[in-house]
């Protein structure tokens, strides 16, 4: 195992429900898509009884570069779409994505989902600068 970050996370100091409505317009105006979303807490709750802070994961989708990635390497389908951790942490939300891969032998598959990931990541950056408060957590 690397000493490596395997997810960069952003802190954004709104409430779970404000920043979600804040990432799923980010995203839609940078042209991404979520196709479909897991809300982890309340399937906790509802199968264990176990309550929890609120956690989704949204499945992010790019049809440009999701698509090619496909055409060339069947594997795209473990990464993409690309599954985006936002938690509630007390008085903040957090973001997860996921760090980029290496490429060794699916060059299309890294740079497909390298490429999704940045955009995401310049996506959620577009919140800091409209509101002047996101920070990277290493």
């Amino acid at each position: 195992m690397t000493g490596e970050t395997a997810a960069t996370t952003y802190s954004i100091p709104e409430s779970f429900d404000v920043a979600l409505k804040l990432i799923r317009a980010a995203l839609a105006r940078s042209g991404l898509s979520v196709l479909g979303e897991l809300d982890i807490s309340a399937r906790i709750q509802r199968s264990l009884g176990i309550g929890m802070a609120q956690c989704r994961v949204l499945y992010v989708y790019s049809k440009q570069s999701s698509l090619e990635a496909i055409n060339v390497c069947p594997a795209v389908g473990i990464f993409l779409p690309l599954h985006l951790v936002v938690s509630a942490r007390g008085e903040q939300t957090e973001i997860h994505l996921l760090a980029s891969l290496p490429s060794n032998g699916c060059d299309p598959l890294a740079s497909a989902v390298n490429g999704l990931q940045d955009e995401v990541s310049r996506a959620i950056e577009k919140i800091a600068m409209q509101r002047s408060y996101c920070q990277l957590t290493p």
